[in-house]
């Protein structure tokens, strides 16, 4: 529900949550799994970006043969204008061990998507995903919007530094325990820095398979 087929951020949003389910139950009950092969993330150099060699690499899951599926865009407050309530709603979503969720947030978020997962320590852990316009894909050096999304996200996080639930999703942003990735389609290396990771082309057609042609179709037609 909720779905504007006249907006190509709507469509591209969805069928990306459509397909990290897929992506999950294909590796359903698998022990020792890792974000880096959930995103295809494996062969980009950890010395081109802070965060996914000092967060993203280091976490690793047993798959649930379940993942929740939050639709926040209509209940969720938008961080940009009471944070504090938006911390608050995150509280409220405390993961168990072997538990995934995936949250859609507010149309106006910093950014599109959530996975939370408990990794094998026991950590809920908080990927944030956000994808680029096909204009703004073609920034060839930089964080997207200068990465103010992720620093956004970041001030956010510093705010639940107290005072949240350990296994919730706002105690996990407390923690650090969450990596922000920018997902775009434009050519080159990913790269990124302490506070995010660009996913360019080649780990993307990675990650989508089959997806692929269908989120280049889109971003090339509208």
């Amino acid at each position: 529900s909720g779905l504007d087929l006249r907006r190509d951020g709507d469509l591209l949003e969805w069928s990306m949550a459509w397909w990290l389910q897929l992506r999950l139950a294909v590796v359903a009950g698998a022990k020792g799994f890792t974000l880096c092969k959930l995103f295809q993330l494996g062969s980009v150099r950890a010395s081109r970006c802070s965060q996914l060699k000092t967060k993203v690499k280091g976490v690793t899951f047993d798959v649930p043969d379940v993942v929740d599926v939050v639709n926040g865009s209509t209940t969720l407050p938008d961080s940009h204008k009471d944070p504090d309530h938006f911390l608050q709603a995150l509280d409220n979503i405390t993961l168990s061990p072997g538990d995934a969720v995936i949250l859609h947030p507010h149309p106006r978020e910093a950014f599109d998507l959530l996975l939370a997962i408990t990794d094998v320590a026991g950590r809920t852990f908080v990927t944030l995903l956000d994808q680029k316009s096909a204009a703004r894909d073609q920034k060839r050096t930089g964080l997207p919007n200068n990465g103010d999304q992720a620093s956004h996200m970041r001030q956010v996080a510093r705010r639940a530094s107290h005072g949240y639930k350990t296994k919730s999703l706002a105690g996990a942003l407390g923690q650090g325990n969450y990596a922000f990735l920018y997902m775009t389609s434009h050519e080159g290396a990913s790269f990124g820095d302490a506070t995010a990771t660009v996913v360019r082309r080649p780990e993307m057609k990675r990650f989508l398979g089959p997806l692929w042609e269908v989120y280049r179709a889109i971003r090339t037609a509208v």
